[in-house]
């Protein structure tokens, strides 16, 4: 068991930025590290020899330092840094979906039909 698997809706929003666009994912992370940062700024230092360094790189959050970084500092955060994260998740979440709809709506081109004289 993961050690985010015991918290829903942070372990549902980690797990979907597995397959997220990488440009995404980082904004995210950039989002998350304000979050640490402002709520625990010592959180990353204090435990960062503890975070697990897997050579193999296995985990799909191993191959990314700032992603390795962020979810294993997250490990060592308190219940409420970790439900804050998962609500700015959760509206990050929210927002895009909004966006995607907004971009569907949209009519393209090739289908608008042509203006006659």
């Amino acid at each position: 068991m993961r050690w985010y698997d015991k918290y829903e809706k942070l372990g549902r929003h980690i797990e979907a930025m597995k397959d997220m666009e990488s440009n995404r994912r980082d904004t995210l992370v950039q989002g998350i590290m304000a979050i640490i940062r402002r709520h625990s700024p010592d959180l990353l230092e204090k435990f960062i020899l503890e975070f697990p360094l897997d050579n193999s790189r296995q985990r799909w959050y191993d191959r990314d330092p700032y992603l390795w970084l962020t979810i294993n500092g997250l490990q060592y955060g308190r219940p409420d840094l970790l439900e804050t994260v998962a609500l700015y998740m959760a509206e990050e979440e929210e927002a895009a979906n909004q966006r995607d709809e907004t971009d569907d709506s949209t009519t393209p081109a090739d289908t608008v039909s042509p203006v006659t004289w």
